[in-house]
């Protein structure tokens, strides 16, 4: 399918026809496929970054102009940035994933000195986010140990942003008033 077909096909697609949609999909599936598996390198997650440009085109259509490029290299665009997003999603959830798994596992403290620091740190960190409110620990959490933006935070305890960062701002304070009292005292 030409570039003027397929723009043909957009127009039908931002009309709502099906019959549009399912020959854009039939035309494009294959390439596009190809580009999201070549950046995301998992049949699964490529099938379903594809779902989801296929939605997104469905969604918002009318954020394609021809005056900016052909339909394909729009439609590769969309994907292309889809599955980037994909890959830094399930490279933040493997992080978070290892953070958790040494924050959170049962440290053996036997002959290792590296473990049994891991072990006091750990106890150490605790202690202190323990002296925290709820609302400041929470923030903290969220940031440094689920990974999430003070936006994606602020949407999750439905709060406004500013709020958020408020409350992340004032345990930071508290946080660094502790240590720097703590290292003060154990040089002394």
């Amino acid at each position: 399918m030409d570039s003027a077909e397929l723009a043909d096909v957009l127009v039908g697609v931002a009309r709502g026809e099906p019959a549009a949609f399912d020959c854009l999909y039939m035309s494009t599936r294959a390439r596009l496929f190809a580009l999201i598996h070549a950046t995301v390198r998992d049949v699964g997650f490529a099938e379903d970054v594809l779902h989801e440009v296929y939605l997104e085109v469905w969604q918002k259509i009318h954020h394609y102009e021809s005056g900016m490029g052909s339909p394909l290299s729009w439609l590769m665009m969309v994907s292309r940035r889809r599955a980037i997003d994909r890959v830094r999603s399930e490279e933040g959830q493997r992080r978070r994933i290892a953070r958790a798994a040494v924050l959170f596992a049962d440290i053996n403290h036997g002959p290792s000195d590296e473990q049994m620091l891991l072990g006091e740190e750990y106890c150490e960190l605790r202690g202190h986010l323990a002296t925290l409110t709820e609302r400041q620990r929470q923030s903290i959490e969220l940031v440094y140990f689920a990974d999430m933006t003070p936006q994606q935070c602020a949407a999750h305890l439905n709060v406004p942003l500013a709020t958020f960062k408020t409350r992340l701002r004032d345990a930071l304070v508290h946080l660094r008033t502790i240590y720097a009292n703590g290292s003060a005292s154990s040089v002394a």
